[in-house]
């Protein structure tokens, strides 16, 4: 059962999802296919099963980049014939794009899409394309919920040089073997950075995993935060002026390898790399049918140019 403070989640399903196209230009990444079912669906199971039911998807209109955003909407609006999700409410909330880029302005930005649903809780939030997975049935999220302790949390990671440099880099000490101590973030850090960064071994502690826990205060800080990496305005930035401001600070649990398993779908290869898996691949085949056939063709004639699998 979750935490009895944290009542809400949300759901961030609206990027554009430049590393995957020309695949995003019929879907966005939160609704591309794992198995037999759209990524949100993962992410809305594993909140459930974690005794979260309120939860709040900030998306896009349906026309936004090309319309690819329609069918994500529709399915979330559909959601309850799943019985297992029946008792949860879903809230769709659309994040405004950037009138100049003509896409979304970040991470921060889209939690804040969602601020008057938000304010005065702790809430937990999800990246759309990142999912913890357990091969002996235990949730990620029970167990980061089970050790929030009122200060904002992340999922943290231990990764060499060339990932730290793609992630949110934590400078902190670990606790324990499972607990960090955040002292400042920084998104997508410069080699400079990492290489005058003290540490303990060649690896570097990073936010991976996609998986928050912001407090009631953060709101404020999210509206703070100035444009970061890629001229955005990222949830790292806003954590990291938080502990500053407040000067506290927030915490880690790290992911288990042993335990959990950790799928990045940000990419195209990760993404068909995942699906082609043994236990993957059947049901993966059974769901593009649901998806366009324009979409279908250009996954099929992918994984037969650079995998060599005939999916038809």
């Amino acid at each position: 059962m979750a935490d009895e403070r944290i009542g809400k989640a949300v759901i961030l399903a609206a990027g554009n999802g430049s590393h995957l196209q020309p695949f995003s230009n019929y879907t966005p990444k939160p609704f591309l296919p794992y198995a037999d079912k759209p990524l949100i669906y993962h992410h809305i199971k594993s909140l459930t099963e974690a005794g979260i039911k309120e939860i709040i998807v900030v998306t896009r209109r349906d026309e936004d980049n090309n319309g690819s955003f329609k069918l994500q909407n529709q399915y979330l609006k559909n959601l309850s014939k799943y019985p297992e999700l029946k008792n949860i409410n879903i809230e769709i909330i659309y994040q405004k794009e950037d009138p100049i880029t003509k896409k979304p302005k970040g991470t921060a930005d889209a939690i804040l899409a969602a601020e008057d649903q938000l304010k005065g809780q702790d809430y937990v939030v999800l990246l759309g394309d990142l999912i913890i997975e357990s091969a002996n049935g235990d949730n990620y999220l029970k167990t980061i919920i089970s050790h929030f302790s009122g200060r904002p949390m992340f999922s943290a990671y231990s990764v060499k040089k060339d990932d730290a440099k793609k992630s949110g880099f934590v400078i902190g000490k670990k606790l324990d073997d499972i607990l960090i101590e955040m002292e400042e973030a920084i998104e997508k850090p410069d080699d400079y950075i990492l290489d005058t960064a003290k540490r303990i071994d060649d690896n570097y502690n990073v936010m991976w995993g996609g998986v928050y826990i912001l407090n009631r205060d953060s709101i404020k800080y999210l509206k703070e935060v100035g444009k970061g990496k890629d001229n955005e305005l990222n949830i790292t930035d806003a954590m990291s002026l938080q502990c500053k401001k407040e000067n506290k600070k927030a915490y880690g649990l790290f992911i288990d390898s042993k335990i959990y398993k950790c799928r990045d779908f940000g990419r195209i290869e990760h993404w068909i790399e995942n699906n082609l898996e043994k236990q993957n691949l059947e049901k993966f085949k059974s769901s593009l049918k649901f998806y366009s056939k324009e979409f279908r063709e250009l996954v099929y004639s992918y994984v037969e140019e650079n995998y060599n699998i005939n999916l038809l």
